[in-house]
């Protein structure tokens, strides 16, 4: 799915930030900003939402990789939990950052679906 080309592109972002945390470099908060806007408005109501509403249902109706489509269904729980909902425009530095390393976490679960 073209999708999931987009979600991979954030996916990179995404790793370009925790490295640079990692280094103690800076990083342009807009653009985790705006990556996490993209993951809540493209990939989680609208590409997550297809396959919740229509793909995994008739999955479990023809009793066919139930298994895979619950682990999927999972997946899509922690990935809207991990995404930032409200960002608050504050500036931001590797000072303090430890709650910053949720976009990794994000990527985590989400690697080998895509």
């Amino acid at each position: 799915m073209r999708e999931h080309g987009v979600l991979k592109r954030v996916l990179l972002i995404y790793r370009e930030v925790m490295n640079r945390i990692d280094s103690k470099r800076d990083f342009p908060p807009d653009v985790v900003i705006s990556s996490a806007k993209l993951i809540r408005a493209f990939v989680e109501d609208y590409h997550e939402k297809l396959e919740e509403d229509y793909l995994f249902p008739r999955f479990r109706k023809a009793n066919k990789l139930v298994d895979l489509v619950d682990v999927l269904n999972q997946q899509h729980q922690k990935g809207r939990v991990l995404t930032i909902g409200h960002p608050t425009g504050q500036p931001v530095s590797t000072q303090g950052c430890q709650p910053a390393r949720e976009p990794s976490e994000h990527a985590v679960p989400v690697r080998p679906h895509v």
